[in-house]
């Protein structure tokens, strides 16, 4: 590859490459608050709805599954399919609190806590991130902002990208 060929913009080789690299005005590093202090209501209605994204995405995979596999899709399937999408749920909030901090929703909301929660304070904040999801985050708007904090006992944060 040319020396030129890196640097020209209409190059086949250079779609992922800056021609000048990118300053940001403030550096914010990991265990700093973003300007802004923290995480808005709408990215915790965010959180709260990705959870519920994350169930339903699973319960209608399983539900698609039981078509696939020639299973007739009557009303006594749905309660098994939400039984198994809330199983796989709360063991994937586990292992991504352990892993990084974070539910899936939060995940998907770009929040993570600023340290690891206690294993003691797990089923808190599965209760809660729960809650939070079968009402749609509107507690968010009534005043509960930091009801992930209290649960986790730990401060959210927005994650690095």
């Amino acid at each position: 590859m040319s020396e030129g060929a890196a640097h020209d913009p209409g190059s086949a080789d250079a779609w992922d490459r800056l021609r000048h690299p990118v300053v940001p005005d403030r550096d914010v590093s990991a265990g700093e608050r973003p300007p802004g202090g923290g995480p808005g209501r709408l990215q915790l209605m965010a959180a709260a709805w990705g959870e519920l994204v994350a169930m339903l995405g699973v319960w209608t995979a399983t539900l698609l599954g039981l078509v696939a596999f020639g299973y007739p899709v009557v009303l006594a399937c749905f309660p098994w399919a939400a039984a198994t999408a809330v199983g796989w749920w709360v063991t994937a909030s586990a292992i991504l609190l352990v892993v990084r901090r974070a539910t899936p929703g939060m995940v998907m909301a770009g929040l993570r806590f600023s340290r690891q929660p206690r294993p003691s304070k797990l089923p808190l904040i599965l209760a809660t991130a729960m809650a939070l999801a079968v009402t749609l985050g509107v507690p968010v708007f009534l005043g509960a902002r930091s009801a992930m904090q209290k649960a986790g006992a730990a401060e959210l944060q927005v994650a690095d990208r």
